[in-house]
């Protein structure tokens, strides 16, 4: 059996397309989001396995520098994810001889 499927896509590409820088924005950071806002930037909310994240969109001269831009900030975004896991997993000696009690 052989199915037929004559679908139309049309794909309009605007000529006049800005390429965008997505600067992070901090959950709940409420004064970061008016000063994006108040200075005509568009400020979008984005989500991420099922977790809503905040962006301001702000043009680029070129793709180049909004991709070479966004990379740098995705990659310090990984450090501080990183850093914060790390954080989690540190015990101070205080605690490792409290929890941990020497017997000798």
């Amino acid at each position: 059996m052989v199915l037929n499927n004559d679908a139309n896509i049309n794909v309009t590409f605007s000529t006049n397309h800005c390429p965008m820088i997505y600067y992070p924005i901090d959950d709940g950071d409420y004064e970061s989001i008016r000063f994006y806002q108040n200075n005509g930037c568009t400020v979008k909310t984005i989500t991420f396995n099922g977790k809503p994240y905040y962006f301001a969109l702000v043009p680029a001269k070129t793709q180049k520098q909004a991709n070479l831009i966004n990379r740098q900030l995705y990659f310090f975004y990984q450090q501080e994810q990183h850093r914060l896991q790390q954080k989690d997993c540190e015990i101070s000696y205080e605690q490792m001889i409290e929890k941990y009690p020497q017997t000798h």
